[in-house]
């Protein structure tokens, strides 16, 4: 199963956490008509205009300098120095605009968090999650680069369940990004979503599960 888990997933995700997060969530939908989803991706947040913002302030801070050195704006010996500065500028901020710390320097938090949800119910209707008879589907999904997690339950389940019933599961699986227990905090989010589901939806007779047990993995 190695094979199948993606590079970029392989220092968070290993063939034995994909296979106890499968069987947690067949154990959890066994108790309850709800179907349970997972997901994992490995950004949500575009980066494009990063190394633009850095120009861009690079530039201001080269021209707010150049007033009070105003031989570099008026005199005929150096006025090829601030525009070879700004050029130089740009180039070193499209080289480090690479790094995720600086991406991240430069992407306001409240951005990122709407990136992944948008992320997260794109990959919702995508999948056709919501496509389910019952629409009981919950899906579970966590954008590593963001370090954030979105919980989304189709129409019925956000009928009878408010949007704040699965911040315990997000907060679960957020401490396991910072402690690096993916595995162990993807088990102990699902078996908590699980149990809340289990209350209000209770398995029947009837109920086939429609979808992938094992983990999703994007990029």
């Amino acid at each position: 199963m190695t094979e199948k888990i993606p590079k970029w997933a392989r220092a968070y995700l290993n063939d034995a956490d994909c296979e106890n997060i499968s069987q947690a969530v067949k154990d959890a939908e066994s108790k309850t008509s709800a179907e349970i989803i997972t997901m994992l991706v490995r950004r949500s947040s575009g980066s494009h205009m990063v190394p633009f913002t850095m120009t861009l302030l690079w530039t201001i801070l080269l021209l707010l300098f150049a007033i009070n050195r105003r031989e570099l704006l008026l005199h005929d010996r150096y006025w090829w120095v601030l525009p070879l500065l700004i050029v130089l500028g740009a180039f070193v901020s499209f080289v480090i605009a690479r790094l995720p710390l600086v991406q991240k320097l430069f992407t306001h938090p409240r951005d990122r968090h709407a990136q992944v949800w948008a992320r997260a119910e794109l990959e919702f209707h995508r999948q056709q999650f919501d496509r389910s008879p019952e629409h009981t589907a919950v899906l579970i999904f966590a954008s590593l680069f963001e370090r954030d997690v979105v919980v989304l339950a189709d129409s019925k389940i956000a009928e009878k369940l408010p949007a704040e019933t699965w911040q315990e599961i997000v907060q679960t699986l957020v401490s396991g990004f910072r402690d690096k227990g993916h595995g162990h905090g993807w088990v102990q989010a699902i078996e908590r979503c699980g149990q809340i589901l289990a209350k209000q939806f209770p398995t029947t007779a009837q109920h086939k599960p429609l979808f992938n047990t094992g983990i999703y993995l994007k990029e």
